[in-house]
């Protein structure tokens, strides 16, 4: 649903007005979920009303304009908490069971300010709240006082506005991808961190493009990651991790049997012109001409050149009128007058050989009316509309005669 980007105040407004930059589901009700834009909104919606947004959380920036792009948002584990990443570099949270005027708890600077914090995401105890800025770093964050953070790893690459950042199942580890070096070395990675102080635990090279989105699945207990080359790829334990990927490990490759490949080999390979319809027998010689004499033969045939029949001379045959080399002067002495006829004067003249008999249509009424009687009202009404009309012509060039003329 999109707003009206002409109205000043964006609570009035049915949708957004800019891009969607993030969106997330509310992790209680079903039907209920958050989007962010850059017109410095959070809307929430509910997938049953598609006409209009029934909340909106307008950020104010300090920032001239008032505005700034809304880069990031997400809700708590429990849905009472919002928490939204701006352009200005601002971390702000809000209560669900607020009005929104203004974030129950925020932060400046949180970020550096113009880079894109491409990810929120609540830890399972909705205390700790970890945030992937747009300046390289992750941080960890206490939901409770947002001052400071609680720890902040540096060198985390990042060349999408779409890298996000998550919590492992056990609650333990933060995840996380890392573009890769642009100036080259190492490529896309996953690196997971110490969620207590965000020390490196683990990196894992996945592929030489950058590593975008993460996903730690918990009931498969398996990691799945998309690079920025459409790229995905599936990390799991042989011991730890339950179905998903380890399905197909199970599964050999299917053995052939010993006569298969022979008979596939001796199968008929056919192709369309191979067929008799496609097949060309004339002989080709040097150069391509073989089928030069061959066109000339056809261009000769009636039938498959489609060539109209010629008009027949001399006297008829096989049902067709024959002519002669007179006949166009014949036509010229004997001309076709019948465009120049009137035909009022055509039908006179047979009304006139049937003068005085009765019409057939009229004979249901020969003896209850043996004299037609027309109805002669509307004859009457035209000659006086005539006259009326004839009349008040000469009333207006009378007046025109006695209106005296105008000396310049």
């Amino acid at each position: 649903m999109k707003g009206d980007m002409y109205i000043r105040d964006m609570r009035h407004c049915a949708g957004h007005i800019a891009e969607l930059t993030s969106g997330a589901w509310h992790p209680k009700d079903a039907k209920t979920f958050i989007t962010s834009s850059a017109d410095s909104t959070i809307r929430i919606w509910d997938v049953e009303n598609k006409r209009k947004s029934k909340g909106v959380i307008v950020l104010k920036s300090k920032e001239r304009g008032t505005r700034t792009k809304i880069t990031a948002c997400t809700y708590s584990s429990d849905g009472k908490s919002i928490a939204a990443a701006g352009l200005d570099g601002t971390l702000n949270i809000w209560a669900t069971n607020s009005n929104f005027t203004r974030p129950n708890a925020a932060v400046e600077n949180a970020h550096v300010k113009n880079t894109e914090t491409s990810s929120l995401h609540y830890a399972p105890d909705n205390k700790t709240l970890v945030s992937r800025g747009g300046d390289d770093t992750v941080k960890l964050w206490d939901v409770r006082a947002l001052k400071t953070p609680l720890a902040v790893r540096e060198g985390m690459t990042t060349l999408n506005p779409e890298t996000n950042v998550t919590f492992s199942p056990d609650n333990q580890y933060i995840l996380t991808g890392v573009s890769a070096n642009p100036s080259g070395g190492l490529g896309g990675r996953v690196v997971l961190l110490d969620k207590l102080n965000l020390e490196i635990f683990r990196t894992i090279a996945i592929s030489p493009a950058n590593v975008v989105r993460v996903l730690w699945h918990p009931k498969i207990n398996q990691i799945i990651t998309g690079s920025s080359d459409g790229a995905i790829n599936v990390l799991y334990s042989p011991s730890l991790s339950t179905r998903g990927a380890t399905l197909s490990l199970s599964r050999t490759a299917r053995t052939r049997g010993p006569g298969e490949d022979d008979v596939a080999v001796d199968r008929p390979i056919i192709t369309p012109h191979a067929l008799a319809m496609f097949r060309n027998d004339e002989p080709v010689v040097a150069g391509g001409r073989g089928g030069k004499r061959r066109r000339e033969r056809e261009r000769q045939d009636p039938v498959k050149t489609l060539k109209p029949m010629p008009p027949l001379t001399g006297p008829g045959r096989g049902g067709r009128v024959g002519a002669s080399a007179t006949q166009h002067v014949v036509q010229g002495l004997v001309k076709d007058s019948i465009r120049h006829e009137d035909p009022r004067e055509a039908l006179l003249k047979f009304a006139q050989e049937h003068e005085g008999e009765r019409p057939k249509f009229t004979a249901a009424w020969e003896k209850t009316m043996p004299e037609p009687v027309f109805d002669q009202r509307l004859l009457e009404e035209e000659a006086q509309q005539e006259a009326d009309k004839e009349a008040a012509d000469e009333e207006r060039k009378r007046i025109k005669r006695e209106r005296p003329t105008r000396l310049t």
